[in-house]
């Protein structure tokens, strides 16, 4: 992963989320495209079966630009 500041921004946070499971999940309805470009689409949802394990995490991830003479 690679993270990067614009021009004269110091610092900036963001979210990453993770999803885990023991069996396939189609996570297609989680990508987000342009709210410019398209109408919101609905969630579809699917069941798991009872015996399969799941979990999601979610980080903060912040960026801080630090003096760099490269």
């Amino acid at each position: 992963m690679q993270f990067s500041l614009p021009p004269g921004i110091k610092v900036d946070s963001g979210f990453l989320k993770v999803f885990v499971s023991s069996a396939y999940v189609d996570m297609s309805i989680l990508q987000q495209d342009s709210p410019l470009n398209k109408p919101p689409r609905l969630a579809k949802v699917t069941a798991l079966p009872f015996n399969d394990v799941w979990d999601a995490w979610t980080f903060v991830v912040t960026v801080v630009a630090i003096n760099s003479r490269h």
